[in-house]
């Protein structure tokens, strides 16, 4: 059994959106039914009629698909077949003459498209080398994004300039100054490295604190009340504002400053 590529964006894919189902399926057993070169050849209405479930005619579905399906021989003709020239791309990229399937391919547009060969082999091609431009051009945004982030020793730096400048906002429970120093020690004891430090020294400290045993370390979520609706009933640490959570929130920060969540309302000395 024969096995094809199918495209999973197809349904978020506005032409393929706006059509009426019966269209659907029958743009489904087109490209189903097709040789692997993309051609139907005396296409049978009665057989795509039974196999999606509906009536369906040939002039129905040349209207629809005007633009992605070519009909090489008129109506009648006993050479007649369809082509869809989208097929081949999506399904082989490039065709390459020292494959073996890809020779079949080349055979069959060559026989069937005749003196049309050499222009649709060019826009393949010229379709080919703009995907790769838009690859080159993706990957070029994804190392100036890379190149863009500050290195590690800066952003230690920044770290360390806001710990000794503002230390509570880290914590007003640990000592941040030798947290710091201890995840320093940590990294280069580890050559562990991060994408954002700043983000990972604010993790460093709140496991800190959890073993101190004074933060949600030392509590879970059945400490907690729950709300008619079952959400969980969390105060926060820094002013005591009460709001529903779900089991996942609770253990992370309050909406409101962005501190711990306790199960008691406490207000900080």
């Amino acid at each position: 059994m024969s096995k094809r590529y199918i495209d999973t964006e197809i349904w978020s894919k506005k032409w393929f959106r706006m059509l009426r189902p019966k269209m659907k399926n029958a743009w489904f057993w087109l490209t189903g039914t097709c040789n692997h070169a993309g051609f139907i050849a005396d296409p049978d209405m009665d057989l795509a009629s039974f196999q999606i479930g509906e009536r369906i005619e040939e002039a129905e579905i040349l209207r629809v698909f005007k633009d992605r399906i070519f009909q090489l021989e008129p109506d009648g003709s006993p050479d007649q077949c369809w082509f869809i020239p989208q097929y081949i791309e999506f399904q082989y990229g490039k065709l390459d003459a020292n494959n073996r399937v890809h020779k079949s391919v080349i055979n069959i547009l060559e026989r069937k498209l005749g003196d049309n060969y050499g222009a649709y082999m060019t826009c393949l091609r010229v379709n080919g080398e703009a995907k790769d431009k838009n690859k080159d051009k993706a990957k070029a945004k994804v190392k100036e994004k890379v190149v863009a982030r500050k290195p590690k020793h800066e952003q230690v730096k920044e770290v360390r300039e806001m710990v000794k400048s503002n230390s509570k906002q880290f914590s007003e429970i640990v000592d941040v100054w030798r947290e710091f120093q201890n995840w320093c020690d940590y990294m280069e004891k580890t050559g562990k490295t991060y994408k954002k430090y700043l983000p990972a020294f604010r993790s460093w400290v709140r496991k800190s604190e959890d073993f101190a045993g004074v933060t949600s370390g030392k509590t879970s979520h059945r400490d907690f009340m729950t709300d008619s609706t079952g959400f969980y009933i969390g105060y926060c640490q820094e002013c005591g504002s009460g709001e529903s959570y779900d089991k996942a929130q609770i253990y992370g920060d309050s909406r409101c400053c962005k501190k711990r969540i306790l199960p008691e309302k406490v207000l900080s000395g």
